[in-house]
């Protein structure tokens, strides 16, 4: 999202056996992802969306997909990631999708790390971006409501970036 800068790093994976985990093929994805961005621009923020345990609805998700994104957690912050104080809410992401608000955000260590100020406006600008994308690709009306109140929470946060735990 080249408005603000941020990289937004999704789908992230590496298959779930003993022999791939723990031994930094995500990190070393995360990394060459962050490296292709960087070559169409600078990347004033690395994000992530990730499903946040206790939002997650247990009529839909049982509880061992509560524990895997618990675990998807654990290696956020082992990575270092910090959690952005947003009441977040994912666009639908097509036509017969709705939006999903048990997600969060995510702030990725990158080394060129930014001061606040500048943090609050590529956050705004990528989710500007962000929203009016989605929109567009799902062949709906932008929720101005939506991004209008994720603007001001990321505008008037006393803390915008927090430990994830």
């Amino acid at each position: 999202y080249r408005a603000g800068g941020c990289a937004l790093c999704t789908y992230l994976y590496v298959l779930d056996r003993p022999e791939y985990r723990r031994r930094g093929y995500a990190r070393a994805l995360l990394d060459t992802a962050l490296l292709a961005c960087a070559a169409l621009g600078p990347v004033r923020a690395a994000l992530a969306e990730v499903e946040w345990p206790p939002l997650l609805p247990t009529t839909r998700f049982g509880s061992q997909l509560i524990a895997d994104a618990q675990r998807r957690l654990h290696f956020f912050e082992r990575l270092g990631a910090r959690r952005i104080t947003l009441d977040y809410v994912q666009p639908a992401l097509g036509p017969a999708q709705q939006s999903v608000p048990w997600l969060r955000l995510l702030l990725l260590p990158t080394p060129d790390a930014q001061d606040e100020p500048s943090l609050r406006r590529a956050l705004d600008l990528f989710l500007e971006e962000f929203h009016s994308a989605l929109a567009q690709e799902a062949g709906r009306a932008l929720d101005a409501a939506l991004l209008e109140s994720q603007r001001v929470q990321v505008a008037s946060a006393p803390t915008l970036i927090v430990p994830l735990h």
